[in-house]
C-alpha cells in the first residue's frame, strides 16, 4: 500500500509529531474549501480517499499527504447495512502502519457515515483511542434512537420494526399489525442501519405493502426495517423524529452551514480531532449571502445542451449554474434521491424577490433533456 518514500515519511512523523491523523472518506466528493482551517504544526494530516475523488487546490493545501484506495475492492455496493462495509486497502494500511509508527500517536477519523465501520473496526484491531462501533450504536441504529426518544418524551414517528430473518408472522397478520399501528397510507420503509434516506421507499397502498412483504419474506431479507409515518398533518410543520444524522455533513449541508453562520462543518470535524483547544467560530472573512439554491434532480434522457436561463423579465435575481454532469451524458432514471443534474443558485438582497423568483423557476423552468 505504502511506497518506500511514504514509509519514510510516516517514520519521520512518528518521531517528530504529536499526532498522525488519517481521515477516511468513502465518497468520491472531497472536502470543500475548508474555510478557516489552521492545522497545528505538530500534527501530520493524511486523507485516505477513493481514486475517483476530485480534489480542489484549496482543500489539497490542507493535507500533508493524500493516499488513494481502489474503490472496486470495497464491499459498499452490496451491503445490507453500514456495519458490513469493508475497505481492504485500509486494512492493509493498518497492517503496514503498525510496523512503522507509534500507535499512541495514530488517530483515525471517519469522514462520512459509510466509513464508520471500517474506521471503528481498525481502531479496535490496533487498540487505538476513539469510539468503536458498539460505542455509537445507540445513535446509528434507528430502532435504538426511537427507544431513547420515546423514553425521554420526544415525539417520534409511528413505526413497526420488521426483522425478516426472525419473523414468524403470516402476511395477513403483518398487514393488520402495520395498518393498525400507522393508521393509513402512504407509509415509508427505512432500513435501520443505512444513512439518511438510503434504502428508503414510499409504500402508497396496501397492495404495494403486500408485494414488498411477500418479496422480503421469500428472499429472506437480511436488513431490519422500520416502517414509518413521519408527519401528523399534511402541509404543516408538525413533524416527528425519524432519525439522527450521526455523520459529517455532506456538500449540500456543509455549504448551507458555512453560508448561514460562517462555520465550515468539515473544518470543525477536522479541527476538533487534531486541536484540543479548538472552538468553532465564524470565519472572519465570512459574509452571509442572501441566496437560495435550487437542486434539480436527475431524469432519464440525454444531457445534450445547457438549457438557457430564464430571462430577466421573469427572474430578477442573479443566477449561477453548477452543472453536475458533462454534456453528452446519458442519464438513467435515478433510483436514489441524491442524483442531481444542476444546482441553480439565486442571489438577491431583496428576500421577497428571491422567493418570488424561486417560485417562478419551480413553476416554469427546468433543465431540458433529449430522449434516449
Amino acid at each position: 500500500m505504502l511506497t518506500t518514500g511514504q514509509v519514510a515519511l510516516f517514520k519521520k512523523w512518528s518521531a517528530e509529531k504529536r499526532l498522525i491523523s488519517i481521515i477516511v472518506r468513502t465518497k468520491t466528493s472531497f472536502f470543500l474549501e475548508l474555510e478557516d482551517f489552521h492545522k497545528p504544526r505538530d500534527v501530520a494530516l493524511v486523507a485516505f480517499v477513493s481514486k475517483k475523488t476530485l480534489i480542489t487546490d484549496g482543500a489539497l493545501a490542507c493535507f500533508d499527504l493524500i493516499l488513494f484506495f481502489d474503490p472496486s475492492r470495497n464491499t459498499y455496493a452490496n451491503v445490507h447495512n453500514f456495519d458490513e462495509v469493508r475497505i481492504p486497502d485500509l486494512e492493509q494500511l493498518g497492517n503496514e502502519l503498525k510496523e512503522v509508527v507509534d500507535l499512541g500517536k495514530l488517530q483515525l477519523i471517519y469522514g462520512n457515515e459509510s466509513a464508520a465501520a471500517p474506521v471503528c473496526n481498525l481502531r479496535q484491531l490496533l487498540g487505538l483511542k476513539g469510539p468503536y462501533l458498539s460505542d455509537i450504536s445507540h445513535i446509528r441504529n434507528k430502532n435504538l434512537v426511537k427507544e431513547i426518544a420515546l423514553k425521554n418524551g420526544i415525539p417520534t414517528a409511528k413505526s413497526v420494526t420488521l426483522d425478516f430473518a426472525n419473523l414468524d408472522l403470516e402476511i395477513p397478520t403483518l398487514l393488520s399489525k402495520i395498518e393498525q399501528t400507522l393508521g393509513g397510507y402512504p407509509i415509508f420503509k427505512r432500513p435501520t442501519s443505512l444513512a439518511g434516506c438510503q434504502g428508503a421507499e414510499k409504500i402508497p397502498s396496501r397492495r404495494s405493502l403486500k408485494q414488498w412483504l411477500s418479496r422480503a419474506l421469500r428472499d429472506g431479507d437480511k436488513q431490519i426495517f422500520c416502517v414509518q409515518g413521519f408527519q401528523k398533518t399534511p402541509k404543516s410543520d408538525d413533524y416527528l423524529l425519524v432519525e439522527l444524522a450521526h455523520r459529517p455533513a455532506g456538500s449540500r449541508t456543509n455549504s448551507v452551514c458555512y453560508k448561514s453562520c460562517g462555520i465550515s462543518q468539515e473544518t470543525a470535524l477536522l479541527m476538533s480531532h487534531i486541536d484540543p483547544t479548538y472552538r468553532p467560530r465564524a470565519d472572519p472573512y465570512w459574509k452571509r449571502p442572501t441566496e437560495l439554491a435550487l437542486w434539480f434532480p436527475q431524469r432519464k434522457g440525454v444531457f445534450a445542451e445547457y438549457t438557457p436561463l430564464p430571462e430577466k423579465e421573469n427572474v430578477k435575481s442573479e443566477m449561477e449554474t453548477k452543472w453536475l454532469k458533462p454534456l453528452g451524458t446519458i442519464l438513467e432514471q435515478p433510483k436514489d434521491i441524491n442524483k442531481h443534474l444542476l444546482i441553480l443558485t439565486l442571489r438577491c438582497e431583496d428576500r421577497h424577490q428571491l422567493l418570488k423568483d424561486a417560485k417562478w423557476i419551480s413553476d416554469n423552468w427546468r433543465p431540458s433533456l433529449k430522449a434516449n
